[in-house]
This record gives structure tokens, C-alpha cells and sequence, in this order.
């Protein structure tokens, strides 16, 4: 039988209806040499022209969903892009994201227009692309040429955090730093009774501790 995950609560019980709960811890990527920067900068790239060409695609479509736009879109993406092809269907994803989001600000009555994407966006990783190495500090990430091994800094309180299951996680590029957005899933066990407090890990803050007459930073 599979170990029981802890919880955060005060005062621990018999628990029920268990729910995954996403954190986001940043980790930051130590200096990389020129030949990973140029890759990971190809893989941004790649990453936003196919959000962009799906994204198009969205626009001549009645209806926008995951499927036509898989239908219209993948081949020409798997051909076009260098990415493996489950970023692809990310890419896919984020455009229906965007599009569904602005036409929700149209019928809203809010002044909107065609995003231009003239940034480069954050590249989405799928889970099966990513895997995360704590106690060697590296994070492996799939391309279409192999692995790419990327060195990160990880403290020492966030190793037991690094091995949970993943979610959906993203690189950001901030001036010359890059980011690992690492998204994992963690078991949320209330207790039936008594005072119930949170731990997130997120981007703003390092970690916020949260419960009855206490919020730190």
C-alpha cells in the first residue's frame, strides 16, 4: 500500500474526499553556457510561433475547441517547430487559453483587441518532458535532440517538494536569468475539526503560511 501523504493540519484525523492541490515553486537556473542558452532560446521561440499559429487558426474557425484545432494545426506545427509534441499540444492549449479569454472579454462589454504575441512567452513543459534530478540539483527537459540538462539551484527545504508528482511547468526568461516555474501536486487533508492553515509556495512571496488571525511571508 502506497504511503499516506502528510498534512499540514493542526490537529490530524481520520480524513476524507482528498484533492490535489498545485504549488508553483520558481527555482532559478545557475549560469548556462552559450550553447544551452541558444537552445532554450530556440525552444521559446518555436514555442510562441506555434501558440501564434494556432491562435490564427482560432480566428478562422466557428467554434474554436482542442480538437479542431488539433486537426488544423498539428501537422503543419510538428513539421514547422522544432519541439516535441506534446509542447506542441501546450502551444495548442495556451492559444485556446487566449482566444476563449478575450471572446469572455467581448461579451463582457470590455474593450479588447487581437493579441500581436511580440514577446517571447513562457515555454510550457509538459510533464513527460520534464524531470527534475533535487539531490544532483539538474533538471532534464526532452527536445527533439535529446536531453537537455539544465543545472538549478534548489534549497535544501524544497528537495522533498521537488519529488512530488508534476503538473503543467514552465522556463521564463527574465533578462539574462532563466526560471524553472516547477507545478506540483500535493495531497490537500483537512482535518473535520479545528483550525486549518496552508502552506503555498508561489512566485510573489517564497512561502505564506495562512490560517486564523495568521498570514506571514
Amino acid at each position: 500500500m502506497a504511503p499516506r501523504a502528510k498534512s499540514f493540519a493542526l490537529q490530524p484525523s481520520l480524513c476524507h474526499n482528498l484533492s490535489m492541490q498545485t504549488r508553483v515553486i520558481q527555482l532559478k537556473l545557475r549560469m548556462l553556457n552559450r550553447d544551452k542558452t541558444h537552445r532554450l532560446e530556440i525552444m521559446q521561440q518555436a514555442f510562441t510561433n506555434a501558440v501564434r499559429l494556432h491562435l490564427d487558426a482560432a480566428y478562422t474557425l466557428p467554434h474554436p475547441s482542442v480538437s479542431s484545432l488539433h486537426a488544423a494545426c498539428y501537422r503543419v506545427a510538428r513539421d514547422r517547430f522544432p519541439l516535441p509534441a506534446s509542447i506542441i499540444q501546450q502551444a495548442r492549449d495556451k492559444a485556446l487559453a487566449i482566444y476563449r479569454g478575450i471572446q469572455t472579454r467581448k461579451r463582457e462589454g470590455k474593450k479588447t483587441s487581437r493579441p500581436r504575441l511580440q514577446h517571447a512567452l513562457p515555454l510550457r513543459i509538459a510533464v513527460e518532458n520534464l524531470r527534475v534530478f533535487p539531490e544532483r540539483g539538474m533538471a532534464r527537459l526532452t527536445t527533439p535532440h535529446g536531453f537537455l540538462w539544465l543545472p538549478l539551484i534548489i534549497p535544501s527545504v524544497w528537495r522533498v517538494l521537488c519529488v512530488l508528482p508534476h503538473a503543467v511547468s514552465e522556463l521564463v526568461r527574465r533578462g539574462t536569468d532563466w526560471y524553472l516555474m516547477l507545478a506540483v501536486k500535493s495531497e490537500d487533508v483537512p482535518a473535520p475539526n479545528g483550525p486549518h492553515f496552508g502552506l503555498d509556495l508561489g512566485v510573489a512571496h517564497v512561502a505564506v503560511l495562512s490560517g486564523p488571525d495568521v498570514v506571514k511571508f
